[in-house]
């Protein structure tokens, strides 16, 4: 379900469905850092996708130092932007 959300990204035709798949597999395993890294990720297509709101980001942020701080299995965080 992972990959789902990224190919809604990638083909950046609808952000907002990536998002929703990406809450999903969080959900279903809080200790998974790629799931984490996935959901900042589409936090951040969103705010690039639509009006640019500034919650969209402080979210990915939020996201991307959770992981940073609690996760801590060696992932790479890469911010893409579209």
């Amino acid at each position: 379900m992972r990959e789902l959300s990224m190919a809604f990204r990638n083909k950046g035709s609808n952000s907002e469905e990536s998002l929703r798949l990406a809450k999903e597999v969080v959900s279903k395993d809080m200790a998974d850092g790629k799931s984490w890294a996935n959901l900042g990720n589409a936090y951040m297509a969103v705010f690039f996708s639509s009006s640019f709101d500034q919650v969209w980001p402080e979210a990915a942020i939020i996201i991307y130092n959770y992981i940073y701080l609690y996760i801590n299995n060696n992932i790479e965080l890469y911010i893409c932007i579209y």
